[in-house]
């Protein structure tokens, strides 16, 4: 009937941003009926606090590789019908000390390096002109990268949903109970055959007895945003040395081990910290 509000759905997500909306995206995909509940009025959390950078080069091998393709692939399809711009492509990773060097050619022998290239400070200068590469050692290329402006993207994205694929958005509502099939709220009790909980940052809300069990901590990540000279703009995202003791498709290759003993020596500071990547 006109004007009644719908409250049973096939699916029912609590939290609006990246993870919540990805199960949306893929759920509506397959035709069911789908909520998305988030306590804030828009999505405030880590999915518009981070760089927005689709990282695919470095990743773990593996699964996590080919998630990562994956998850390439969704963006590039949805981004111009969600009108999301993709304000890089490409990656720029140069290397400075010998040992870094070294780790992008052991990188460029695993099946991660096909569609990269490996270039001298010379051939990359030529090709990325706003960037200063003439002390690099090598340069890797690599094509597979975008990155979206998150604080926008995540916005633009849940307007597509629900304008294109019907998802239902019940901002400024929080959840109180999850107890499948029933959703209860600060605004009344829903019905879902499905519910799956992406709250990720709120380690004390709902499920906090089994999160607890876990002992997690959140990561934290210092972001510093500059405001280049007119007209400047990079030709993709950028990485240096300290990058390949990170992301684990690098850190995992046996000739990472020297360049971390180096790192360890000339930038302890930089280099501290947990080894592992995150993937937007």
């Amino acid at each position: 009937m006109p004007g009644t509000r719908q409250d049973n759905f096939d699916l029912i997500v609590v939290g609006a941003g990246i993870v919540g909306l990805a199960h949306a995206y893929t759920a509506a995909q397959r035709g069911l009926q789908v909520c998305v509940i988030e306590r804030d009025a828009a999505c405030i959390g880590a999915s518009i606090r981070n760089f927005g950078f689709i990282t695919i080069t470095g990743q773990a091998p593996g699964d996590t590789w080919r998630r990562a393709m994956h998850a390439r692939e969704v963006w590039q399809a949805i981004a111009p019908q969600a009108g999301i711009d993709i304000v890089h492509r490409n990656l720029w990773l140069a290397a400075y000390r010998p040992e870094a060097h070294a780790v992008l050619e052991a990188f460029m022998r695993t099946p991660m390096g096909e569609a990269c290239e490996l270039l001298d400070a010379a051939d990359a200068q030529a090709k990325a002109r706003a960037l200063s590469l003439a002390d690099a050692r090598s340069v890797l290329f690599s094509p597979h990268e975008l990155r979206v402006e998150s604080r926008t993207a995540i916005g633009l994205l849940a307007k597509w949903l629900a304008e294109v694929h019907g998802v239902v958005f019940r901002f400024g509502e929080s959840v109180h109970e999850v107890e499948t099939p029933r959703v209860r709220t600060s605004r009344g009790t829903l019905r879902g055959e499905r519910v799956v909980v992406c709250t990720n940052t709120e380690l004390h809300g709902l499920f906090a007895g089994r999160i607890t069990a876990h002992d997690l901590t959140l990561c934290r990540l210092q972001m510093l945003r500059v405001k280049p000279e007119a007209g400047f703009r990079l030709p993709g995202s950028v990485m240096m040395d300290l990058s390949l003791v990170r992301y684990e498709g690098y850190s995992t290759l046996p000739e990472a081990a020297a360049l971390r003993a180096r790192l360890q020596q000339e930038e302890a500071a930089s280099a501290k910290g947990h080894p592992r990547s995150h993937n937007n």
